[in-house]
């Protein structure tokens, strides 16, 4: 179920920010990585549009929900190194929306990846949104065919 996924969600991006928060070991490093996996999330995501493959859904899920998980450590890093070094509090709105997104991508990964009950029963439009440093944002669309709302015929006349 979907509280089941936000608890899920919620672990896990409470573990990952406490990592980044809390690790000595420097996460730098994962940043063009994750950025470059992203990229290539939202290239699967368009190619699956025109191919609608499940098999693809699947995999860009579980390689999402690392993306995400990976981001949230760096950016909960960053953010930490930042205020420590300048003690600038400008820079909080900008983390805590890119914390924010964080969340909420892998929030919908997860509800993909884990949404299997009622397959096939709705196509759900999703979007995946992330903010680059230079403050643009990426916007990706896609429909995800494992969802867990399902249409029966009395929902629709009513």
């Amino acid at each position: 179920s979907i509280t089941q996924v936000f608890f899920i969600t919620s672990a896990t991006f409470a573990g990952a920010s406490l990592y980044g928060y809390t690790t000595n070991r420097d996460l730098t490093s994962w940043g063009s990585f994750l950025f470059i996996g992203l990229i290539g999330i939202i290239i699967a995501m368009i190619v699956n549009i025109f191919m609608a493959s499940s098999a693809l859904m699947f995999a860009i899920s579980i390689i999402g929900v690392l993306i995400f998980t990976g981001l949230t450590a760096y950016d909960t890093q960053t953010a930490k190194n930042i205020f420590v070094e300048t003690r600038d509090e400008r820079y909080g709105v900008k983390f805590a929306i890119s914390l924010y997104l964080n969340f909420i991508n892998l929030f919908q990964m997860l509800l993909m990846l884990l949404a299997t009950e009622n397959k096939g029963s709705v196509k759900i439009p999703t979007i995946s949104i992330r903010q680059i440093d230079s403050g643009v944002k990426i916007l990706t669309g896609g429909f995800c065919t494992n969802c867990c709302i399902n249409i029966t015929e009395s929902d629709s006349k009513g």
